[in-house]
């Protein structure tokens, strides 16, 4: 199975969709067979892009989340720390 973090996951899950889509619409006669590649190839060549800008808003995001827990967890131990040395001297 792929890692849905992957953008090629997205892109092959998306793509498929729009296939099935296609192949639903031609089948009713409401696209022809050319019209439905050309919307399978619109949608391969769109969805791409716009998984990368996603999947790097969602990593910025996890990264920023990161870097506050970790801070928050430095400060802690840190205070921590400052506590039991003022303990110990006094």
């Amino acid at each position: 199975m792929q890692d849905v973090k992957t953008p090629e996951f997205w892109v092959t899950v998306v793509t498929n969709i729009v296939a099935a889509i296609v192949a639903i619409l031609a089948a009713r006669g409401i696209l022809s067979a050319e019209e439905g590649q050309l919307w399978i190839q619109l949608a391969s060549a769109i969805v791409l892009p716009v998984a990368l800008l996603v999947i790097g808003q969602v990593n910025k995001s996890y990264i920023a989340a990161q870097s506050a827990v970790r801070e928050a967890r430095a400060m802690a131990e840190g205070n921590a720390i400052w506590a039991k040395a003022t303990e110990m001297r006094d």
